[in-house]
């Protein structure tokens, strides 16, 4: 498209790459994350690390994350559950250990992707452990 003049704007890659998310086309994601990559007015990283923990491909989720100059909690909290939605259980617990350093204070969102990393891991203790941390 992009040869003959014609040009999508992000609010259309967006919603492209969404439905190549939902039919679980990597192939063609990743084309249309070059795009995203050469547009100028996007919040890129956040969005295509949890793009590619959606498709499965955790590797190149993280490998954005780590890119991400100044991380929020909603930017934690999206490394954390994609990791933990793909049955990454340490890599998981270790993001949340890494965001509690950092100063990032948890929320609930933190903790449900906390409890499924421990039940990937099979860690019941340790989930209970952090469940108790977050009533008090």
């Amino acid at each position: 498209m992009e040869k003959n003049g014609v040009f999508m704007d992000s609010g259309s890659l967006v919603e492209l790459l969404q439905v190549c998310g939902d039919l679980k086309l990597l192939a063609v994601g990743k084309r249309i994350h070059e795009c995203i990559m050469r547009s100028p007015s996007m919040p890129k990283l956040l969005f295509l690390t949890n793009w590619y923990c959606k498709v499965g491909d955790t590797g190149e989720a993280r490998r954005l994350f780590e890119q991400i100059p100044d991380r929020n909690l909603n930017s934690w909290n999206k490394m954390l559950l994609g990791l933990a939605e793909n049955g990454e259980g340490e890599e998981a617990i270790g993001i949340f250990t890494r965001m509690k350093k950092d100063g990032t204070r948890p929320d609930g969102s933190t903790f449900v992707g906390v409890l499924m990393a421990c039940r990937c891991l099979g860690a019941l203790q340790e989930g209970l452990t952090h469940f108790e941390s977050m009533i008090i």
